[in-house]
């Protein structure tokens, strides 16, 4: 599977606008459906559908939440840049943590933030 079809690559891209979006999401969902017909156990039949609202994109399936691991139908992407989240070992993640909406709005970095806040822990990402 190429890198560029994977879900964290369609969903952190900048695009030039909102049409460019929805269409890289339209091809996205496109592919992973039609893996899913064809191979359901392929690498690219794992990848969830992607959906957007406003400028987020997050999964549109059911999906675990990297830091509080409960089972919710919307996760949202979020990276050290963004959110006070840390991985496991106490380093900044690579990659994109998927949080639900609690975690996500819980971590999300301000700028009226005190800078003695707790950094949270995601478990995998």
């Amino acid at each position: 599977m190429r890198s560029d079809h994977r879900a964290q690559f369609v969903a952190t891209r900048p695009y030039t606008d909102r049409r460019a979006l929805e269409r890289a999401l339209y091809e996205h969902n496109r592919r992973v459906a039609h893996a899913r017909r064809e191979d359901p156990e392929g690498e690219l039949a794992r990848q969830p559908r992607l959906t957007v609202s406003g400028s987020t994109v997050f999964s549109a399936e059911t999906a675990a939440c990297g830091k509080c691991q409960h089972l919710v139908p919307f996760t949202f992407g979020a990276t050290s840049q963004t959110h006070r989240i840390v991985n496991r070992s106490g380093e900044s993640t690579r990659r994109t943590a998927w949080l639900c909406v609690q975690c996500w709005s819980a971590t999300v970095l301000d700028d009226d933030d005190p800078a003695d806040l707790p950094l949270a822990a995601v478990r995998w990402c």
